[in-house]
C-alpha cells in the first residue's frame, strides 16, 4: 500500500544548481518536513555509450534524507555519473542530489532489498562520495560494495575507420570492510584480503579451502566473512 503523504506545499530554490521550484506534496515523515532541494536533469553527454544507472529500470524503495524527510513508493534511478536520484512523480522527473540523502534502500528486480548509506555516514581511509551498498551488516566485520563509473576512451582509428568513436561508460565495483566504525578498501590478492581476518586468517583459508570458497566475487566475500563473525 502507496505510504500516505504529508500534504504540505514545498517551495524549493537551488541556485547553484538552477534548481527547479515545485511544490509536489510527496515527502511523508513522522516530524514536520524540511527543506530538500531538487534540481533539474543534466543533459546528457554526446559522444558517450553505456548506462549512467547503478539500475536501468525503475524500482520503488524508500529515501531517507539528511532533515529526515522521507520518500516511500516512488520509483527511481541513481544516477552515478551525475550523482543525482531520478525520482519519478506520476508524469514527471524529480532529480534530488545525492548530497541530500543520507540512505535509500529499494527492492531489485529478483526481488532482494538492498540498502545504501551516503559515504558522509562513514569515516574512511580515503576520501569518497557516492553511496556505499551493505553487502554484511555486522559491528564485529562488515563488508560494503561501492559502485563506480569510469570512462574509458574510444579506440578509433581515423585512419582506418576503425573500431567506436565512443568514450564508453563502465561500472565498476570496490568492496570495503568496516573494523571499528571506519570503512577501508579492501584488497584485491588472497594474501591482501585474509589481513583483515587478524588471528582467525587461519581458520578462514581452511574454511576457505574446505568449502571451495575463492578470494573474490561479492557472493564468496559475503561467505568469508560471515564466516568470520560467526567464529
Amino acid at each position: 500500500m502507496r505510504a500516505s503523504i504529508l500534504l504540505t506545499g514545498f517551495l524549493f530554490l537551488c541556485a547553484a544548481l538552477n534548481a527547479q521550484s515545485i511544490n509536489d506534496p510527496i515527502f511523508s515523515n513522522n516530524a514536520s518536513a524540511t527543506s530538500v532541494y531538487f534540481s533539474k536533469i543534466s543533459d546528457k553527454q554526446i559522444g558517450l555509450e553505456g548506462s549512467e544507472y547503478l539500475f536501468d529500470q525503475w524500482l520503488t524503495g524508500k529515501i531517507i534524507t539528511h532533515s529526515k524527510d522521507e520518500l516511500v513508493d516512488f520509483p527511481f534511478k541513481y544516477d552515478l555519473k551525475n550523482k543525482m536520484l531520478e525520482i519519478m512523480v506520476k508524469t514527471e522527473i524529480k532529480v534530488l542530489p545525492v548530497g541530500k540523502v543520507k540512505y535509500f534502500e529499494l527492492t531489485g528486480i529478483d526481488g532482494k532489498k538492498r540498502t545504501f548509506y551516503s559515504a558522509v555516514n562513514f569515516t574512511t581511509d580515503a576520501y569518497t562520495d557516492g553511496f556505499f551498498e551493505i553487502i554484511v551488516p555486522s559491528e564485529k566485520l562488515g563488508l560494503y560494495k561501492k559502485t563506480e563509473l569510469v570512462i574509458q576512451k574510444a579506440k578509433y582509428v581515423a585512419a582506418l575507420d576503425a573500431g567506436n568513436p565512443n568514450d564508453q561508460l563502465v561500472k565498476k565495483d570496490r568492496y570495503y570492510y568496516m573494523k571499528d566504525n571506519k570503512l577501508f578498501k579492501l584488497g584485491y590478492t588472497k594474501k591482501e584480503i585474509l589481513t583483515i581476518f587478524g588471528d582467525k586468517k587461519v581458520l578462514v583459508q581452511e574454511f576457505a579451502k574446505k568449502s571451495r570458497v575463492k578470494f573474490r566475487g561479492e557472493a564468496n566475500l559475503k561467505q568469508l566473512v560471515e564466516y568470520y563473525n560467526s567464529l
